[in-house]
C-alpha cells in the first residue's frame, strides 16, 4: 500500500511535469505571436520606408521645380532687360505678350487688328501721340501704354490718358467698342499696381516666370459690376 508521503512525491512530480509542459505550451505559443507578427512588423517598416523616400523624391521635385522657375524669370528678365538697353522692349516682349493674352484672356472677340507703333494725330488738336499695341476685335479695343519705368508721375499721366476717351477721337472707327486698358512695364511695385487696380488699368508686369498681367482677375472682376 502506497504511504501519504509517497503519494504527495508523486503529485509533486506530476504537478512538476504539468509545469514544465506548460513553460513550454506558453514558450511556443510565444514563438507563433512573434513569428505571425514578424511579417507585419516587416510590411510595416517597408511601408514607412517607401513613404519617407516618397516624401524626400517630393521635397526634391519641389525644390528642382522652384530653381526651374527661378532660372526661367531670371533668363526672362534678362531677355527684357537688354531689349529695354535696345529700345526695342515693345517689339521684343510686351507685343509678343499681348498679341497672346489677346486669344487666351481678353474676350476681344472676332480679331480684326493687331499693330504695334502706330502714330496718330489727333484731328482736332493735331497733338501727336504715339500708340505702342492696339488690339482690335469684334467686341473691344486693346489699347496698351508702355514705361520702362513705372513711376507715379509717368503712370499717372498714362491713366489719364487711357481714361479720357482720346483713343475714340484718334480712332473714331471704333466708337462703340469696350475699350480695354492696359499699363505695361517690366517691374511693377506693389503701390504701383495698387493704384492702376483701382483705377480698372490691366497692370502688364514681370510675374514669377515670365510677363503676366498682375491684376486681371480683380480688374476684371470690378468691370464686369
Amino acid at each position: 500500500m502506497i504511504s501519504t508521503e509517497e503519494r504527495v512525491d508523486q503529485l509533486e512530480a506530476v504537478v512538476g511535469q504539468l509545469a514544465t509542459q506548460m513553460t513550454q505550451v506558453n514558450a511556443a505559443i510565444l514563438r507563433l505571436k512573434r513569428a505571425n507578427k514578424e511579417p507585419t512588423l516587416q510590411a510595416e517598416r517597408g511601408r514607412q520606408a517607401e513613404e519617407t523616400t516618397r516624401q524626400e523624391m517630393e521635397e526634391r521635385w519641389e525644390k528642382e521645380r522652384q530653381e526651374a522657375r527661378q532660372e526661367r524669370r531670371k533668363l526672362a528678365c534678362k531677355l527684357a532687360e537688354d531689349s529695354i538697353r535696345r529700345g526695342t522692349l515693345v517689339e521684343d516682349v510686351i507685343a509678343p505678350t499681348l498679341r497672346r493674352m489677346v486669344e487666351e484672356q481678353f474676350d476681344l472677340g472676332e480679331p480684326e487688328l493687331f499693330v504695334e507703333w502706330v502714330e496718330s494725330y489727333h484731328p482736332v488738336t493735331r497733338q501727336r501721340h504715339d500708340f505702342e499695341v492696339i488690339a482690335v476685335g469684334k467686341k473691344a479695343a486693346l489699347i496698351n501704354e508702355t514705361r520702362t519705368t513705372a513711376r507715379l508721375d509717368r503712370v499717372k499721366e498714362v491713366v489719364q490718358f487711357l481714361q479720357s476717351g482720346q483713343f475714340f477721337e484718334h480712332f473714331p472707327e471704333y466708337a462703340g467698342k469696350s475699350l480695354i486698358p492696359v499699363f505695361s512695364s517690366l517691374y511693377i511695385h506693389e503701390d504701383i499696381l495698387t493704384y492702376l487696380t483701382e483705377q480698372g488699368i490691366y497692370a502688364l508686369g514681370m510675374g514669377d516666370e515670365t510677363m503676366q498681367v498682375l491684376n486681371l482677375e480683380q480688374v476684371r472682376a470690378a468691370r464686369s459690376e
